[in-house]
């Protein structure tokens, strides 16, 4: 199973060792087919590495493993039929 595209633009060792690690269980869960809520609560979870050396969830949203794991998480969400795919951004035929 392919990573969604963001998540080739992480570069793990920039990460501190706990968000590296979190990243590197991610990623195995992810190929595993983990359950979409799972892998939520996993990741974004109140006790998630994520959240280290950051005050708030507005901290995180935006940073390169944060965009990386969410990409991970909406793509489980759509394969296990939980997310609704994002629609081809077609012009529509002229008449």
């Amino acid at each position: 199973m392919r990573l969604p595209k963001n998540s080739h633009a992480l570069d793990i060792e920039s990460l501190a060792e706990r968000q590296a690690n979190l990243y590197r269980q991610a990623v195995k869960r992810y190929r595993d087919g983990i359950n979409w809520i799972d892998f939520e609560e996993f990741v974004f979870g109140p006790g998630s590495p994520i959240y280290d050396e950051l005050r708030t969830h507005a901290d995180v949203i935006g940073t390169p493993l944060y965009e990386t794991l969410k990409g991970m998480w909406l793509d489980l969400g759509v394969r296990q039929g939980m997310v609704k795919p994002e629609e081809s951004k077609r012009a529509a035929r002229r008449k």
